[in-house]
């Protein structure tokens, strides 16, 4: 874990449950692990940490295990996106936990099921890029193809940065691209930013963002 107030990284606690191919998101005071795998299945399990926290808590599983999803957080919300199931099928669903009741939800399955996928969250909208990019509106549960041939990547990391998605870095093939573009949702229009990344990202690029104001 990286503590922004001493500028240095440090050993968090173990998760309670080890594994791979999980996500992860922040929400409030609290950093969430969900699903994974394992060496031998994928998992459900949901683990909590409260920052400065010295221990994992556990939350209620998943309805659906998945590996290799997506995921955001948005007002008291944690959706997780596609993935893929314990039999290596690709899941559509899109689950939602409510994290003051602790209930998850199925919402909604995607027009367009995909595992390695990156979400972002921006005006009431969950943005979803791989291959093609969708926006799902989580009032309405309605999904929306964005038209925008910039958006079409694979392997990329996303992030909402003052009204703006940004995507960073994508893979074609076996090869890594250290590009980075920003998509303008009020324009429906992306363009190429010319400050590439320092260093290819090899696979399932990761970004986040925070905005103090």
């Amino acid at each position: 874990m990286y503590n922004l107030w001493e500028n240095k990284w440090q050993q968090g606690p173990p998760l309670k449950q080890a594994r791979t191919w999980h996500c992860a998101t922040g929400l409030g005071p609290h950093l969430y692990v969900l699903g994974g795998s394992t060496e031998t299945t994928t998992i459900p399990d949901v683990e909590r940490l409260t920052v400065q926290g010295s221990e994992w808590e556990r939350l209620p599983p998943m309805a659906q295990a998945v590996e290799r999803a997506a995921v955001v957080s948005a007002g008291n919300k944690i959706y997780v996106l596609c993935g893929l199931d314990e039999n290596g099928h690709v899941y559509g669903g899109v689950q939602r936990l409510d994290v003051d009741l602790s209930v998850w939800d199925v919402i909604s399955f995607s027009p367009h099921p995909r595992y390695d996928l990156c979400a972002t969250v921006l005006n009431g909208a969950v943005y979803v890029v791989g291959g093609q990019t969708f926006r799902l509106d989580v009032e309405t549960n309605e999904w929306c193809l964005v038209e925008e041939e910039g958006l079409q990547q694979f392997f990329s990391g996303c992030a909402t940065v003052n009204g703006k998605v940004f995507l960073v870095g994508e893979r074609k093939g076996n090869t890594a691209i250290p590009n980075m573009l920003v998509f303008d949702p009020y324009t429906d229009n992306c363009q190429v930013v010319d400050s590439a990344v320092p260093c290819p990202l090899p696979i399932r690029g990761c970004l986040a963002a925070e905005v103090l104001l």
